[in-house]
């Protein structure tokens, strides 16, 4: 969720200086590199504090409609749902590329399997 949180305060411009860094917000390779970057550095207990801290006002965005979700909140509504996902394209926050094996077989950039009880 902090990778998600961080990406929308800087590509929207709302992010603190501790975050940004100055990375403008147009520049999305920049922001993907600061973003992972962050999500290295940062000790679990910093990024806890952050996603706990901007929790509210970051639901309260992605909840509009017509802004898209990212990988925490397909995962919550998997679990929620009980159902298994796959995410195909690429989550430029985690990579830089597509991963494509060589039979040309595209992999999802996030898959979680629901664990049945």
């Amino acid at each position: 969720m902090f990778k998600d949180m961080a990406e929308e305060y800087m590509s929207t411009g709302i992010a603190e200086q501790e975050i940004s860094a100055g990375v403008p917000s147009w520049d999305r390779t920049g922001i993907y590199k600061r973003i992972r970057d962050l999500a290295h550095s940062k000790r679990p207990e910093e990024i806890q504090e952050y996603v706990l801290k901007h929790a509210e006002h970051y639901m309260s965005i992605t909840g509009r409609p017509g802004n898209w979700a990212g990988s925490s909140e397909m995962l919550a509504l998997a679990s929620a749902f009980g159902r298994s996902i796959e995410a195909y394209g690429n989550n430029w926050i985690s990579q830089d590329a597509v991963y494509v094996e060589k039979s040309g077989t595209v992999q999802p950039y996030l898959n979680a399997k629901v664990q049945e009880s």
